[in-house]
């Protein structure tokens, strides 16, 4: 498990970049993640526009589009790299597996 976490900690990166700058600053806010030295975007529209249940809802699309990301980058290098890495595909059926968000998918 621990090569999992490794793999997709290589991968958060850039799967965070790809966000739109609202999601990726509602991941920022959420999870802290100037503790972990990233920073935060400037963003068109301010966070604050946004009352409780969008802000909930924003989120939770959020988490979705991350994960996303996340699955079409690790299934392009299980592509590349078959079954020379099983980490790959592990990481890949733990993304699936839903156990990464608390609402499921899609």
């Amino acid at each position: 498990m621990l090569e999992v976490t490794r793999l997709i900690k290589g991968f958060f990166g850039p799967a965070l970049d790809s966000l739109s700058d609202r999601d990726y600053n509602l991941l920022y806010e959420k999870y802290q993640l100037q503790t972990h030295g990233i920073k935060p975007r400037e963003a068109k529209r301010s966070l604050e526009d946004l009352n409780p249940n969008a802000r909930k809802t924003a989120l939770s699309r959020a988490r979705i589009r991350l994960l996303n990301e996340l699955e079409r980058q690790l299934s392009l290098a299980d592509a590349v790299l078959g079954n020379d890495h099983l980490v790959v595909r592990d990481a890949l059926q733990l993304l699936r597996s839903g156990s990464m968000l608390r609402n499921g998918r899609k």
